[in-house]
């Protein structure tokens, strides 16, 4: 069984591929999708290739994002990608009640990869979760060496 996802919040959606990965999976499930990336060309690909009237893509800083309605699911994949404090402001944002999804890596190779995680407890403490319903951390093949990619969800 699906559970409801509601109005859904993705902030660093891999240029709109997880919005249609979840429209593909979990459409019946969501009354809105919004995707939130700091590169305008993200809100460029989503407008030109997914057209639902639920689907808004918004060129915007993820720690100064007001959400128009209250989420009901918030999904972060580029927690490496912002510095701690950054993460913090947006975290706060996040209200209590509120299913999250959070995505990170220990690969620090990235010259864009600021705040990496050692491992998965180091991944929790980062983002400042620790009752987690799901976590699991799985190791990716690399451009030199494999590297760790984490996941944790659960209720604010």
């Amino acid at each position: 069984r699906k559970k409801h996802l509601g109005n859904v919040y993705i902030f660093g959606g891999w240029y709109g591929i997880l919005t249609q990965l979840l429209l593909d999976s979990y459409n019946h499930t969501t009354k809105s999708i919004f995707s939130i990336d700091i590169d305008p060309t993200c809100e460029w690909i989503i407008n030109d290739t997914i057209k639902q009237d639920n689907v808004f893509a918004i060129t915007h800083d993820m720690a100064s994002f007001d959400y128009p309605i209250t989420p009901n699911t918030v999904i972060n994949t580029c927690t490496e990608h912002v510095t701690q404090e950054h993460y913090d402001i947006w975290w706060d944002k996040v209200p209590k009640g509120t299913l999250y999804v959070l995505q990170g890596n220990n690969f620090w190779d990235d010259p864009e990869h600021i705040r990496c995680a050692v491992d998965i407890n180091d991944f929790k403490q980062i983002n400042k979760v620790s009752d987690c319903d799901v976590e699991f951390q799985f190791p990716c093949p690399g451009p030199k060496d494999e590297f760790l990619r984490f996941m944790v969800m659960g209720i604010k």
